[in-house]
């Protein structure tokens, strides 16, 4: 058997950690290297086997990181520009040397969002994460046309329209967007990446669990001014290598100087206390893309064009742009309605304006059933008491019943014409839903070939 021997190798391995010390917390038991101080701790290729909760890492079929074939891209058209939303506040957290890699956890207020691109919800800035190799020109978990950068950052967000956290959304499908930018050494620097790694803040995480708090930056400088964007479905490039990640590659690299890089590989993965060990070199192997769509937002049969227009920045917003809600008492349906003129005439008030059933509403009140008033017992009044007083209060009750009933009559007729009304655009209000339907079971006809010839979106 092929794997015969790998499996002997992981539990001769497992039997030797057992009688160095205690088991450490599953959760936390894994590398990027598999001997950390003369003990095998699981590197990538034993991810999914030591943990039934991680198999993924072993068996799952969109794993990340890839390589990314510009030749494979399909350009899209539709994909709207990434959008971020700071509340125009400065962003503030904790620098921290988790042993694996430099993070970057930002406080609960402000909130970072972003918003389209790929993706259909607001996500949330949940880390920012770093990664670097040993040498330049090798430390990116994702390539371009084979080719590596010196470093990788990572957004990590959440769907904080469907999930409360990180935690449930890695779960979920739609759960999370990471937003990956690659970094090349050179004779300059990212300004949000200098605050981050000039001298006076590195050295404050030296050592494994040593973190440093640092506020008023300006996320919005870690992105170029312009750029274009690769997207494609993934999982976590760490256990439990979850796939319900879009992956959204910048494709205008940062840059940072050779000094800052220098800073960070004598980060050490380890405590003071023990032997130092770099921190670079905090990446996984590539994956398989496998038949997953790679999608861009640049057209490839005109690369002159790099970088410009609105779908090549990052649009900032103090808030989601998402359209004001309709109300539906404004909505007018188009129809011919011609009520009969002589219903009409009934409908309405003399000396006012006619009657229009599009736009007349009636209250609840108005709709109730009126309560029936109860005639009044006829009393018999001798001729010779019929005096004058008698015969003004009989006409004054004949005028009053009259306006109640000729009011009553109106609003039944003006009832019967708006029901009419609403009857007839309901009828075409239905074959309107008809049609959309019919239009939406062909756009999902359109959907299904694309993913059975592409991949998912």
């Amino acid at each position: 058997m092929r794997g015969a021997p790998r499996a002997l190798v992981l539990w001769a391995a497992l039997g030797a950690a057992a009688h160095i010390g205690p088991a450490p917390d599953p959760e936390d038991w894994w590398s990027y290297k598999d001997n950390l101080q003369g003990n095998f701790v699981p590197g990538p290729p034993f991810w999914g086997l030591v943990n039934a909760a991680w198999s993924l890492c072993a068996v799952g079929k969109r794993q990340s990181p890839v390589d990314v074939e510009l030749k494979r891209i399909l350009y899209d058209p539709f994909l709207p520009p990434l959008r971020l939303s700071t509340g125009g506040e400065k962003l503030r957290g904790t620098l921290y040397n988790t042993g694996r890699h430099v993070s970057f956890l930002p406080a609960p207020r402000p909130v970072v969002n972003v918003s389209g691109g790929p993706l259909l919800y607001s996500h949330r800035l949940s880390e920012l994460r770093l990664l670097f190799g040993a040498r330049d020109g090798a430390g990116s978990e994702h390539q371009i046309n084979h080719r590596g950068f010196s470093a990788e950052v990572q957004l990590i967000h959440f769907n904080q329209e469907l999930f409360g956290n990180l935690s449930s959304a890695s779960r979920g499908p739609n759960g999370l967007a990471i937003l990956s930018l690659f970094v090349n050494v050179a004779g300059n620097s990212n300004p949000f990446l200098s605050r981050l790694l000039n001298r006076d803040t590195i050295t404050r995480i030296s050592y494994k669990n040593d973190a440093y708090f640092l506020q008023d930056l300006s996320l919005e400088l870690l992105f170029p001014e312009s750029f274009g964007f690769i997207t494609y479905q993934g999982s976590l490039s760490t256990p439990p290598c979850s796939e319900t990640v879009t992956w959204i590659l910048i494709d205008r690299p940062l840059n940072i100087t050779s000094l800052q890089m220098h800073s960070l590989r004598l980060l050490s993965q380890n405590p003071p206390s023990q032997i130092f060990q770099s921190l670079s070199g905090n990446a996984r192997p590539l994956q398989p893309l496998a038949h997953r769509a790679l999608r861009g937002n640049r057209d490839p049969r005109h690369p002159e064009r790099r970088c410009r227009g609105p779908n090549y920045r990052l649009h900032g917003l103090t808030s989601r742009d998402t359209p004001s809600p309709v109300d539906p008492d404004t909505v007018e349906v188009l129809m011919t309605f011609e009520p009969d003129p002589a219903d009409l005439a009934l409908s309405s008030i003399p000396g006012h304006e006619t009657f229009d059933p599009r736009r007349h509403r009636f209250s609840e009140e108005e709709l109730k059933p009126q309560p029936i008033m109860k005639k009044a017992r006829k009393i018999q009044v001798p001729e010779e008491q019929k005096d004058e007083k008698y015969w003004s209060r009989r006409y004054k009750n004949n005028e009053a019943a009259k306006r109640s009933r000729d009011a009553r009559r109106l609003k039944e007729n003006q009832i019967t014409v708006r029901a009419a009304f609403l009857e007839k655009e309901n009828a075409l209000l239905r074959q309107e839903v008809v049609a959309v339907r019919q239009e939406l079971s062909h756009y999902r006809a359109v959907l299904s070939r694309y993913q059975a010839q592409h991949g998912a979106l």
